[in-house]
C-alpha cells in the first residue's frame, strides 16, 4: 500500500513538473511571437516613414551638386579605352548637365510643358477617334484595359505612348536591393544602370537621408528598411508619383563605327518627357538550384523542336 501511495505521488509530481515545462513552453513562444510581431512593426514603420517621405518631397528650388546624391562618382575619363570608360563619361555628362539645370528646373519645366503638348494633342485624335468608331460594330467594349506587348529600349518605349496618350508613364527600374543604381558609376550595362545615364534618378538618392542609404568608406548601400521596401516585403515597392524623373538621352548604340561614339545621344528639345520611377527589385533565384536537371533537358529540346 505505502509502495502503491509513493508510485501515484511521483507519478503526480511528474504530472506537475510536466505541467510547469509545458506552461514556460507556451510563455516563450508567446514572448517570441510578440518579439517578431514587434519586428514586423518596426519594418512597416520605417517602410510606411519612407513612403511618405517619397509621397512628399518637393524641390527645393536650389542649385544641386552631383555629389550630394547617389554613389561615389568617378573621375572623368579621358580615354576612351573601354565600354565601361565611355559609359561612365556619359554618366558625367549628363549630371552635370542635371547639376546646372537644377537652379531653374529647366529640364522638368521642360518635359512637362512636352507632356501638356502631347496631351493635348492625344485629347484632339480621341475626340477625331471616337468620332469614327460610333459607325463600328456596337459589341464593342469601349472601357476595357487594353495590354500591349512591344520590343523596344525602355525610354523610346515610354517617349512613344506618352506622346500617343499625353500621359506619365510608370517606368519599372529594375533595381538592385542592396545598392542605389547598382553599378551606373562604375559602367556597368543592365536596365537600372542605362536609366541613371540618361534621366535625373541619381538625384533622387539623398545621401543624408539615414532612412533610405548608409555611407561606406568605398561604396553606399540601402538601409534593410530600404532593401525591404524594394523587395516589396509588406506588398508595397517604390513608386515616385511626387517628383517625376526627366530622360534627357536616347539608348546605348554600340554599331557605330567610331569606338568613342556609344550612342546615348541627347534628345531633341520636343522629346524631352517625364516618367515616374517604379524602384522594385526582382526576386533574386540566385543559388536556389531551382533549375533542375529535367527542367533543362526539357529546355533544350523545345528549343531543338523550335529550330
Amino acid at each position: 500500500k505505502e509502495e502503491r501511495i509513493f508510485l501515484k505521488h511521483e507519478t503526480n509530481q511528474d504530472a506537475k513538473s510536466k505541467e510547469t515545462k509545458d506552461r514556460q513552453k507556451q510563455m516563450e513562444q508567446k514572448q517570441l511571437k510578440t518579439s517578431e510581431e514587434t519586428n514586423v512593426s518596426s519594418k512597416i514603420t520605417k517602410i510606411q516613414a519612407i513612403m511618405n517621405k517619397i509621397a512628399t518631397r518637393q524641390t527645393t528650388g536650389a542649385a544641386m551638386k552631383a555629389c550630394d546624391f547617389g554613389q561615389n562618382l568617378p573621375i572623368y575619363p579621358r580615354e576612351c579605352s573601354t565600354i565601361n570608360h565611355m559609359r561612365r563619361r556619359v554618366l558625367c555628362d549628363t549630371l552635370n548637365d542635371f547639376e546646372k539645370a537644377s537652379a531653374t528646373q529647366s529640364f522638368h519645366k521642360l518635359a512637362m510643358s512636352n507632356l501638356e503638348r502631347w496631351r493635348k494633342d492625344a485629347v484632339t485624335h480621341a475626340a477625331s477617334f471616337e468620332s469614327v468608331s460610333k459607325n463600328r460594330c456596337s459589341d464593342q467594349q469601349p472601357n476595357r484595359c487594353k495590354v500591349e506587348v512591344v520590343p523596344g529600349d525602355w525610354g523610346m518605349v515610354t517617349l512613344a505612348y506618352t506622346k500617343k496618350y499625353g500621359e506619365m508613364f510608370a517606368v519599372l527600374n529594375m533595381a538592385n536591393a542592396y545598392r542605389p543604381g547598382g553599378g551606373y558609376a562604375w559602367g556597368c550595362p543592365a536596365q537600372e544602370e542605362n536609366m541613371f545615364r540618361r534621366t535625373d534618378c541619381h538625384f533622387s538618392i539623398d545621401r543624408s537621408d539615414k532612412d533610405v542609404v548608409k555611407i561606406k568608406s568605398s561604396d553606399v548601400e540601402y538601409t534593410s528598411a530600404m532593401t525591404n521596401f524594394l523587395n516589396g516585403a509588406e506588398g508595397k515597392v517604390y513608386l515616385d508619383t511626387a517628383s517625376p524623373r526627366v530622360c534627357i538621352r536616347g539608348p546605348e548604340d554600340i554599331t557605330t563605327n567610331d569606338e568613342c561614339d556609344i550612342g546615348y545621344k541627347l534628345l531633341p528639345e520636343e522629346s524631352v518627357f517625364p516618367f515616374m520611377e517604379l524602384r522594385a527589385a526582382a526576386v533574386d533565384r540566385r543559388g536556389c538550384n531551382f533549375i533542375t536537371k529535367e527542367l533543362n533537358q526539357k529546355y533544350w529540346k523545345t528549343c531543338a523542336a523550335g529550330l
